[in-house]
């Protein structure tokens, strides 16, 4: 099975470099790394982190926002999992070796909140939390239905082939344009299997720049 990490940057380069070293710090390497950048004003850093580091960046010529640059993106990928991960976001050091374990279409985890704006998002976020070591553990009930609210976070790992034969990414409504819960609904209803570990093996970011406008 073959796996690739496509880092998802928008005005995040100054945060790419913690999240590069968390991949090449995986006790098993993903085959493909790539960072996407979506027309960032900073990509000019972007670009020299990519160098450094020795990894494609693909960089777009024109902000596609969020749900097509995924989509172009998934589109783009030919292996067989695949995980997008924001660069303003970092993993555990056996991240990928767990997720890779599990024979399922989906794996997703449960995830630790950092950043300045962790506190105050911990009581939004729709799972049990504990506070752990001067961070918020965000542990998600994977017991319903998808179809009535998301329990997977967007860096799950998950089958291209499948992702792709649903159609990807799209926006719930504008007021809650949760793209990653329509692609989970999607594929769990065309017959995905899902799986969930119960470690928190993702570090999430909240900041105030999470949520920036871009189409």
């Amino acid at each position: 099975m073959s796996i690739q990490i496509n880092i998802i940057s928008y005005n995040y380069s100054h945060l790419l470099g913690q999240c590069l070293d968390s991949i090449f710090s995986q006790t098993k390497m993903p085959d493909v790394i790539k960072v996407i950048d979506d027309f960032s004003i900073d990509r000019h850093i972007t670009y020299e982190l990519c160098n450094k580091y020795n990894v494609e960046g693909i960089f777009r010529k024109e902000n596609l926002g969020h749900v097509i640059n995924f989509n172009t993106t998934l589109n783009e990928t030919k292996t067989d999992k695949v995980m997008m991960l924001g660069a303003d976001n970092y993993l555990r050091p056996d991240a990928i070796e767990l997720m890779s374990n599990e024979n399922a279409d989906i794996v997703s985890s449960d995830i630790i909140l950092v950043g300045p704006e962790a506190n105050k998002f911990s009581n939004l976020v729709k799972g049990s939390r504990k506070y752990n070591n001067g961070y918020w553990e965000i542990k998600f009930n994977c017991n319903k239905n998808i179809n009535n609210g998301n329990y997977i976070h967007g860096s799950s790992l998950y089958n291209v082939k499948l992702a792709k034969k649903v159609g990807g990414y799209e926006m719930s409504n504008r007021e809650r344009p949760e793209s990653d819960w329509m692609l989970w609904k999607k594929m769990i209803n065309n017959g995905a299997i899902h799986l969930h570990i119960c470690k928190c093996i993702l570090y999430y970011r909240k900041h105030k720049f999470n949520y920036i406008k871009y189409k």
